[in-house]
């Protein structure tokens, strides 16, 4: 492994290229005067390919040039030298045109090798991941190569990291296990979370991919999300604190406005005046209506708390329609290889929709669930064959506290779904069933 990196280094000069061609071009020519002399020239020839080969594949904006001074040496040569030995000017003339176009397609595919490796290697030395060459080939993996942006998220310096073994800067010896055996059974490995140990001991949270070039190396990118794990964190732990408050003031106030409700109901019971009657009575709507707030607000605690998943449109619906007694009517969802991407009470918006077709969809036997793809997404499709819902109380039905349709249901569902972008909509013919229309964006849904 050294000696392989001590060569490596040695023929990444130019010096020992030049010392190598100057060689190479030396003993090609003796050898082919030689052959002239003594008349060898069926073999002799061909040494003049080593130079050639060399010097169009590590100089190729020069190769051809260095190819034609080769021929043309040689066919001066054969001028020399008096016939019948030389074999004659006209096949001379052949192979000078055979060196010449050896050097022009050495050259060629030297050039866009260069190119390839120049884009490559601007591509690994600019990119704003950290990005490391690894070695794979014994039984520790070794950085081979680190650009500045990997030496500077690990706290080092990029000459340093060649040679060191890649477990050096890693946290869990058993998380690199997993991610090191990604790679070798499917070549390649994606978003990888892991935790990296810096030079000076400071831990750097990060996400690593890595694709395999050879059968022995493989590229490493790097992404430092050290500083978006701890505002996740910070909010986190804001957003703990903030639904412990939020509980808290909302069963003091539930406590206090149930027992204000209490009072005004018995004092309304016990008034003897019409006008105390009457005036307990306008004072209870406002008590409910901070009721109905407060409640909100317990619908709204868990909302966008986590991160949003994929979910099995399938297996959601199925799951909370088990938990509910549909009576007679019969549910299908065809959406078997459906998944999107939403928050985490997504299972409310079904269960929602199932009850509202059950209790207000009065008449419904059927509730079928399917999608079709739209031009900037997809539609899943919600609906039964109840009486439906009149044209003018569409998106009455969405308002909080409508007289259309009283309770939060809809109004929770749309807030629910709108985390991720999903809106979700009433296009349902009056008197032949109400029809819920949720649209998907392209990227929150896929088909698995």
């Amino acid at each position: 492994m050294e000696l392989q990196r001590r060569l490596e280094r040695i023929f990444r000069d130019d010096r020992a290229w030049l010392l190598l061609l100057a060689l190479a071009t030396a003993v090609s020519l003796t050898g082919n005067l030689f052959g002239l002399l003594y008349q060898v020239t069926i073999v002799a020839p061909h040494l003049l390919y080593f130079p050639i080969i060399i010097a169009s594949y590590r100089f190729p904006r020069r190769g051809v040039l260095f190819a034609s001074c080769i021929g043309l040496v040689y066919v001066v040569m054969v001028c020399l030298v008096p016939p019948p030995a030389a074999g004659g000017i006209i096949p001379a003339a052949a192979r000078f045109v055979v060196l010449v176009a050896i050097g022009w397609v050495v050259a060629y595919l030297s050039l866009n090798l260069k190119e390839q490796e120049e884009r490559y290697r601007g591509l690994f030395d600019h990119s704003e991941a950290g990005s490391f060459l690894v070695r794979l080939d014994g039984p520790v993996p070794i950085i081979e190569d680190a650009n500045f942006r990997g030496a500077e998220i690990l706290g080092t310096r990029a000459a340093e990291m060649a040679g060191e073994p890649f477990r050096t800067f890693w946290d869990d010896p058993g998380n690199l296990e997993e991610f090191i055996s990604g790679i070798r059974k499917d070549g390649a490995r994606y978003s990888h979370e892991a935790r990296l140990v810096r030079k000076d001991g400071a831990h750097v949270e990060g996400i690593l991919s890595a694709g395999a070039v050879s059968d022995s190396e493989f590229i490493v990118t790097l992404v430092d999300i050290t500083d978006r794990k701890r505002t996740e964190d910070a909010f986190r732990q804001a957003n703990r604190e903030l639904n412990l408050l939020s509980g808290v003031t909302r069963n003091d106030l539930l406590g206090v406005t149930g027992r204000l409700s209490e009072m005004l109901k018995s004092g309304k019971e016990r008034c003897q005046s019409p006008e105390a009657r009457d005036l307990a009575g306008r004072l209870w709507e406002p008590v409910r209506y901070i009721r109905r707030r407060l409640e909100l607000t317990k619908y709204y605690q868990d909302l966008g708390a986590e991160e949003p998943v994929w979910h099995h449109v399938r297996e959601v619906i199925l799951n909370e329609a088990s938990r509910s007694d549909p009576g007679t009517v019969s549910l299908r969802v065809w959406t078997e290889r459906l998944e999107i991407y939403a928050d985490r009470l997504l299972k409310n918006v079904f269960s929602n929709l199932l009850d509202n077709a059950v209790r207000h969809g009065k008449g419904a036997t059927d509730i079928v669930v399917t999608y079709r793809l739209a031009g900037d997404g997809l539609d899943l499709v919600v609906e039964d064959n109840g009486p439906g819902i009149p044209d003018t109380d569409k998106e009455a039905i969405f308002e909080y506290g409508s007289e259309k349709h009283p309770g939060l249901g809809l109004f929770i569902d749309r807030e629910i779904l709108g985390v991720t972008g999903i809106s979700i909509t009433e296009t349902g013919v009056p008197g032949s069933g109400a029809r819920f229309e949720i649209h998907i964006p392209a990227g929150a849904f896929r088909i698995v």
